[in-house]
């Protein structure tokens, strides 16, 4: 061996020693995000699973305050993070309701960051003005996870490799937090134009074929829901007349609710004869106006343009324009009837409500109209009807026996 070689002896060794130092800190960065990942996908089982649970509670208990709370907590219990059961307090649940169209969540508790300070990670949380019919549960669980890298070198902070450490070794622990949100989603909706019908709005049997049954400008009181119901059999009869003793009243939707404006609503089609109009644009905010039975005479009668619209009339005013169901409550495409879609109001905890000025829109129902009498006094006889359909329903409000389920909103 020359003397040049002599002098080299060793290098390969410290070679090795300083990738080795280096591979055991990848290794130990590789661990600690691997850790990570796994213990978030494990927190977010739980918020998902809590959320569930606390809205499919809320539902089956007509919304009664804190049991969507309680629900969520049980299962909650009932997953593991990180090898044990997260406690109470690390699983922070709230209640309320939540918008699909804004995406906010309204709280009716504070128990979560959210509905302390008004938004929590992209979700919005507002102050609820009803929360007599708790429909939504937002579940926020977290952990705390020690990183074996970062507890050594600090180079770990958020979940995510820094360049530098922070002094202080502030960062040997990583708080995991997720956010889920469920809701009972239900009915259907019938008053938004469906996407393949936007280009003719006015056809409502373009609305019939996508699965969405047309609203009249009636409306009802959740009142008249019986909490729990879901089959035919146990579902209000509905009546609208020009009396003030009605269980449904006539709406504007969110414009005014006198007889001009609902009778221009339903003046179209074979209703007027011979130079039918356009069905006018159905659009629901969070309020409706209301009234009670009007009564006006002449021509274009809102109870006979209700009657003409139902296909309740005498030829030629006899095609129906509303949706027909098929035995498993299901809208038959092609396929005319009396079956329609209502919203349905809430102005508080007294019942019966009042058909009267205006109230929150709370849920739709579908109904189908049953009857007419000419009177006096003039009276529309409405059912509500348990419609199943799966097509082109939209979230939100109370269910009242119809489309009921509950959905991962986020």
């Amino acid at each position: 061996m020359n003397r040049q070689r002599r002098g080299q002896r060793g290098v390969a060794l410290a070679l090795v020693a300083v990738f080795l130092v280096v591979l055991v800190g990848i290794t130990a960065i590789g661990i600690d995000l691997g850790r990570l990942a796994h213990t978030a996908n494990e927190v977010q089982t739980v918020a998902d699973s809590a959320a569930r649970a606390g809205a499919k509670t809320l539902f089956d208990n007509s919304g009664t305050p804190g049991m969507g709370i309680a629900a969520a907590h049980v299962i909650s219990s009932d997953n593991f993070v990180d090898g044990s059961a997260p406690p109470n307090g690390d699983v922070l649940v709230d209640e309320g309701s939540y918008n699909p169209v804004s995406g906010q969540f309204a709280c009716c508790t504070s128990n979560s960051p959210c509905c302390t300070g008004g938004s929590w990670r992209g979700l919005t949380c507002v102050p609820s003005s009803s929360c007599t019919r708790r429909t939504a549960v937002l579940a926020i669980p977290h952990t705390t996870v020690e990183n074996l890298f970062a507890g050594v070198f600090d180079f770990m902070s958020g979940g995510r490799f820094t360049d530098t450490a922070a002094a202080g070794r502030p960062n040997q622990h990583t708080t995991v937090e997720r956010l889920a949100v469920a809701h009972a989603s239900g009915p259907g909706a019938g008053c938004q134009v469906p996407p393949e019908c936007a280009a003719t709005p006015t056809n409502w049997g373009c609305y019939c074929d996508h699965g969405v049954a047309p609203c009249l400008p009636i409306a009802a009181s959740v009142c008249d829901f019986p909490d729990g119901c879901t089959a035919n059999n146990c579902l209000p009869h509905l009546t609208v007349s020009n009396n003030t003793n009605d269980t449904a009243c006539w709406t504007g939707f969110t414009g005014n609710a006198d007889a001009n404006d609902v009778r221009n609503f339903m003046s179209s089609g074979p209703c007027q004869p011979p130079n039918p109009g356009p069905i006018g644009t159905q659009t629901i905010s969070s309020t409706i106006s209301l009234n009670n039975g009007i009564n006006t005479n002449g021509n274009n009668n809102t109870f006979d343009l209700a009657q003409c619209l139902a296909g309740l009339s005498a030829a030629p005013q006899n095609q129906p324009q509303g949706c027909a169901l098929d035995s498993d409550g299901r809208i038959i495409p092609g396929a005319r009837g009396t079956v329609f879609t209502i919203p349905i109001f809430d102005k508080g905890t007294t019942c019966p409500q009042q058909c009267n000025q205006s109230g929150p829109v709370v849920g739709f129902a579908t109904v189908k109209v049953t009857g007419f009498n000419p009177g006096p006094p003039r009276t529309l006889s409405i059912d509500a009807v348990a419609n199943i359909t799966g097509t082109e329903n939209q979230s939100g409000g109370v269910c009242v026996a119809t489309d009921c389920q509950v959905v991962m909103a986020r």
